[in-house]
């Protein structure tokens, strides 16, 4: 049988922005208990209440897990702990496609290409 992903504080995530609401983006990150996790506007480097990102639905982004709790909606954000993204945020423009693949698949890929793989990609 095919192992789910469980979303888990640090992990890094590629996923599609599924809407937009009044304060955050919902990400499609193909998880277990939900689908979908929570991205605020604001945690996206240089973004503010009146400076948000442009980021649009179907967007595909890079991002790490900054809450994970069981029965409820990861949380994730486009900076790292000093506020840099470092690499994270939107990686693919207009209705990227997010590819479905073994979780032992996507992290034998990731360890062996390391950030260069989105580059790649």
């Amino acid at each position: 049988a095919e192992r789910i992903y469980t979303p888990s504080c640090g992990d890094r995530v590629l996923g599609s922005v599924a809407n937009k609401l009044a304060e955050h983006f919902v990400v499609d990150i193909h998880g277990t208990s939900t689908e979908n996790a929570m991205l605020s506007y604001t945690d996206f480097e240089g973004a503010t209440k009146r400076n948000r990102p442009d980021v649009k639905i179907g967007d595909l982004v890079y991002a790490r897990v900054v809450k994970a709790n069981r029965g409820m909606e990861p949380v994730l954000a486009c900076v790292e702990e000093n506020g840099k993204a470092n690499g994270l945020g939107v990686v693919g423009r207009n209705n990227g496609i997010l590819m479905r693949c073994s979780l032992n698949l996507s992290r034998r890929l990731f360890h062996q290409s390391g950030r260069n793989l989105l580059k790649k990609l």
